[in-house]
Formats: structure tokens, C-alpha cells, sequence
């Protein structure tokens, strides 16, 4: 009995041991495969850099051409072809269009594309892919359970990655809808015809944006985009036409922070006087000079005489209620600094105009900053008699022209309004915060969420907002008939263009020359985006 079970314990002991050698085999075939393919990645990743070095354009506005795709190709497949086989060329890879060839006696297929097919965070024209496969891959020891080959390959994508330059963003981020599903996507409208062209900047929304009206459209520089953040797939929605492409936020974009000037309530704004030899005379008759490019836009007796009637000039400070009442409501306003060079306009009754309105007119000196409470009202109904413009900050730039914008206005403590952070910029029209209505998930508790509507820029005016206009709680709304206007940066809760013109908005232009990485898009763990 003793015998029978010694003799069962050695054929139990034999198929251990067989077992173990096929597992550690295994193991050390699934080891070689494992080194082969840190091999291959770090061959690709190598190419892929290499090569998306040759995609980047200078300005970040100027397109990639089909030269330089070719030679990032080229450069790509030489690292690939010498860290494989030893050799920079090979005549079965042309890299004249986008490579997909078998080398070393069809032991090796390399594909390399640009644009690259997939990208998350980089610009796909500036970036390539590069795909090192080897589809038969020789095993050892797992033959003797059959399996002679393995295919083993990996991909890698690199380009150029600029931080996001925003011109315009809108802040409210997804609302639902009633009770029910769906979500309010609807931050940018562009309405009736109306064309938006930004140029050296991205736009983002905390949602997403809708066109309204045939022929309205966004228009951006190549190498921007238009970034959206939408938590509930399907999230964009391309409009008609689809242009500009979305490219999804992984978290919503948060208030900047800029520092908005408090109420200046120990400096009160005034109705400056505009009798012979007051400042508002001086004022006057400079816009009106006949080498004044703001000469059609305000009121005169004669060629180069202002019409001091139809003119009020205002002073700043704090204005407890609307300076423009009862007759004067109809006049063009000029907004003056005081002698010190301060230039702060705190309306904090609102601010109703019906003509034109010009501030920091004087290139290269302080200019103006207007500030709303979230509760009162810029609104500019322009459209009466004559020509009219409402021109902040624009210098001598104005209307459209070459030439220098204002300096940044100045507080009472001589400091200037910009915006914080390494790059400041001059910020014109302000609209302070609603603390209920921040950028938040779920969406926030904002009770005036639909009723802000500070700024209204409406009429038949020619339109130049220098500088940073930052209303982070206002439904804001430009809605002009004129043949063109330029804004600089909009930052808003949410925000309408309209009136069927081109308005045109400039960015920082602050791209610096990018950074250059390996995209997450060929990654181990979504390889299956890249790997044939």
C-alpha cells in the first residue's frame, strides 16, 4: 500500500515539475515580449519627438505646410529605421505622404502619419504618429503550447502643446434644464449673420456655443481652438458650419480672479464744465481736428469747432446715479481724466447713453476703466443722427488703424487697473461679481442667473473696446449695425453677439514658442486609439 502511494506521489511530483517549466517558460517569453516592447515605445516616442520638432510654425498662427510634414516624416522614420535595422532610409518608405511600409525582409512595419489621427492634448496638425510593429515576433519556450509568433508593437504621438490664450470665455457652466434631462449649452450665441473673428486666441465656454441666423460663425487663427466643458456625452455638437472644431475641458474654467476696483466713494465723479479754456473744450477740439480719426464721431458747429451743446465730458469718480439725465442723455460723452491722471469711472447708478462715447483717446498716456455693479445697467443704444462710436481705450488705433492704444487707467492711489498675473493687460469695462454665480458643479445656486445684464451694447456705432473687458457674472450682449468693431478680451457669465457685422477681438498674443511632449492619446492603456 506504502509502494502504491510513493509510486502515485512521483507521477503527482513529475506533472508539477512539468507544469513549472512550461509556466516559467512562458514567463520568460512574456519577459522578452515585455522588453521588446519598452524597446519599441521608447523607439517611437524617440521618432515621434524628433519628428513633430519639424511642425512647429512660427507665429503659432502660421499654418503647417506639406513641406514640413514631409520632413517631420523623414526624421521620424530615420530614428526609427537606424534603431531597428541600422540604416536611415529605406526605398520601401517613401515619407513623401504617410508612411506604412514592412522593412528588414518584412520583419518590421512602421506607419507614420501627419496630421496625427489622434490627439488629446496637442493640435493634431502640429502633431505626429509614429507606430514601430513587429507582427511575428518569434517565441521561445511557448512553442510547446503552440504559439510560435506574438504580434508586439507600439505607437507614440508627440506635438506642440500651447497653453490656452483666451479671448473670449464664457463662465456659466451646464444648467439643467427644468427637471427633467438635457442641459442649457448655450453660453456664445452668434446671431443674425454676424461674424466673430478673434484673432492669437482660444475661446472657451463653460458650455458650449450656438449660432443663430444664416451666415453667423466664429473664426479663429489656425493652431486656436474652441474649448468646451460638457460632463454629459454627446458634448459637441459641431454648428453649421462646423467650424471652429471643439476640443473638450476635463474641469470647468474658473474665474481669473482679476482684482475689480472698489467704489471710490470719497472721489465723486462730476459733469465737468465745458465753457472757453476748460478741459472739455481742449478735449473737444482735439477729437475733432481734422487729423483726428475721431472727428466724424462727434458733434460740431463747423469743420474743427466742437458743438459744446451736444458734448458732456465727465470727470472720474463715483457716480451715485446715471450723470447722463433728462436732456443731456442725447448728448455725445467724452470722459476725461482728472489733472492727477486718474481715470477710474465707477457708475454706480448705471450708465445710459444714446451717442457717442470716447475714453482714453491720448496714445501711449492713462487711459479709462469703467466699473457696473452686477446690479445696474451699461446700456448703449446708439443709432441717432449722424455717425457714433464708442471708443475705450483705443488711442489713436481708432477706428481700425495702425497707431497706439491708451495706457492703463490709473485708481486714486495712482495704481494701474489691470489685470494681475505675469503678462498684465489693461482692463476697460468691469462688471462686478454676483457671489452666488460662480463657475461651480453642480451647477450653483445663482437667483440672478437669468436677470444680469449689465453690459448692452446695441446700435448703429463703430466699436473699439480696448484692453480686457471682464464681467465674470454678466450676460453680456454686444449687438451692433455698424460695418466693423474690435474688442479685446471678453470674459463673461454668458455672452450674445448680434447685428450682422464683423466684429473682431484681439488676443494677448503672449503664445511663447510651446512645449513640445508625448501625447497621452497612444498611451499603454488606450493603445488600442493607435495600434493597427
Amino acid at each position: 500500500m506504502r509502494r502504491r502511494e510513493e509510486g502515485q506521489v512521483l507521477v503527482m511530483f513529475a506533472a508539477i515539475v512539468i507544469v513549472l517549466i512550461g509556466v516559467s517558460a512562458v514567463v520568460v517569453d512574456i519577459g522578452m515580449k515585455f522588453a521588446f516592447e519598452r524597446r519599441y515605445q521608447a523607439i517611437a516616442d524617440a521618432a515621434s519627438l524628433a519628428g513633430a520638432q519639424e511642425l512647429r510654425p512660427t507665429p503659432r498662427s502660421a499654418p503647417v505646410t506639406g513641406p514640413m510634414q514631409q520632413a517631420a516624416r523623414a526624421e521620424a522614420l530615420g530614428i526609427v529605421l537606424t534603431d531597428l535595422i541600422g540604416t536611415t532610409t529605406d526605398p520601401a518608405c517613401n515619407p513623401a505622404a504617410d508612411i506604412d511600409c514592412l522593412v528588414d525582409s518584412g520583419h518590421y512595419r512602421i506607419v507614420i502619419k501627419t496630421p496625427s489621427p489622434v490627439c488629446v492634448d496637442c493640435d493634431v496638425d502640429r502633431a505626429i504618429q509614429v507606430i514601430v510593429h513587429d507582427p511575428n515576433f518569434s517565441t521561445n519556450f511557448s512553442r510547446l503550447f503552440g504559439q510560435t509568433t506574438w504580434d508586439v508593437g507600439r505607437a507614440s504621438v508627440a506635438g506642440l502643446d500651447f497653453g490656452k490664450n483666451y479671448t473670449i470665455v464664457t463662465l456659466r457652466p451646464p444648467q439643467p434644464v427644468g427637471h427633467g434631462g438635457g442641459f442649457d449649452v448655450r453660453d456664445i450665441r452668434i446671431e443674425g449673420g454676424t461674424h466673430v473673428v478673434v484673432s492669437n486666441g482660444d475661446v472657451g465656454s463653460n458650455s458650449n456655443m450656438e449660432y443663430s441666423g444664416t451666415g453667423s460663425i466664429l473664426i479663429l487663427d489656425s493652431g486656436y481652438h474652441m474649448f468646451y466643458y460638457d460632463p454629459n456625452p454627446p458634448a459637441w455638437t459641431p454648428p453649421t458650419p462646423a467650424d471652429p472644431p471643439g476640443k473638450p475641458l476635463a474641469s470647468l474654467i474658473l474665474d481669473p480672479g482679476y482684482v475689480i476696483p472698489p467704489a471710490p466713494t470719497t472721489h465723486i465723479g462730476s459733469v465737468a464744465p465745458d465753457g472757453v479754456g476748460t478741459p472739455c473744450e481742449t478735449a473737444a477740439i482735439s477729437l475733432v481736428a481734422p487729423a483726428s480719426t475721431y472727428k466724424t464721431y462727434l458733434p460740431v458747429i463747423s469743420p474743427g469747432v466742437p458743438d459744446l451743446s451736444e458734448i458732456t465730458c465727465l470727470l472720474p469718480g463715483y457716480f451715485a446715479t446715471d450723470p447722463l439725465t433728462g436732456s443731456i442723455q442725447n448728448d455725445a460723452v467724452i470722459l476725461l481724466n482728472d489733472p492727477a491722471g486718474h481715470g477710474l469711472f465707477y457708475f454706480g447708478g448705471g450708465f445710459t447713453a444714446k451717442n457717442s462715447i470716447i475714453g482714453g483717446y491720448v496714445p501711449g498716456a492713462p487711459g479709462v476703466a469703467l466699473v457696473f455693479p452686477q446690479s445696474q445697467e451699461f446700456n448703449v443704444n446708439t443709432g441717432g443722427v449722424g455717425e457714433t462710436a464708442i471708443a475705450l481705450n483705443a488711442g489713436t488705433k481708432f477706428p481700425s488703424g495702425p497707431g497706439t492704444e491708451a495706457a492703463p487707467a490709473l485708481d486714486f492711489s495712482n495704481n494701474p487697473i489691470v489685470t494681475n498675473g505675469t503678462t498684465p493687460q489693461k482692463m476697460t469695462l468691469m462688471v462686478t461679481r454676483d457671489g452666488a454665480c460662480t463657475p461651480v458643479t453642480p451647477y450653483p445656486s445663482c437667483p440672478n442667473d437669468g436677470a444680469n445684464d449689465t453690459i448692452k451694447i446695441a446700435g448703429n456705432s463703430v466699436l473699439y473696446l480696448a484692453g480686457v473687458q471682464f464681467m465674470p457674472s454678466d450676460n453680456s450682449s454686444i449687438n451692433s449695425s455698424a460695418a466693423t468693431g474690435y474688442i479685446g478680451q471678453i470674459w463673461a457669465w454668458t455672452l450674445k453677439y448680434a447685428g450682422g457685422v464683423v466684429l473682431h477681438q484681439e488676443g494677448s498674443a503672449a503664445d511663447g514658442a510651446g512645449v513640445m511632449r508625448i501625447d497621452t492619446a497612444c498611451s499603454p492603456g488606450v493603445m488600442a486609439n493607435c495600434y493597427p
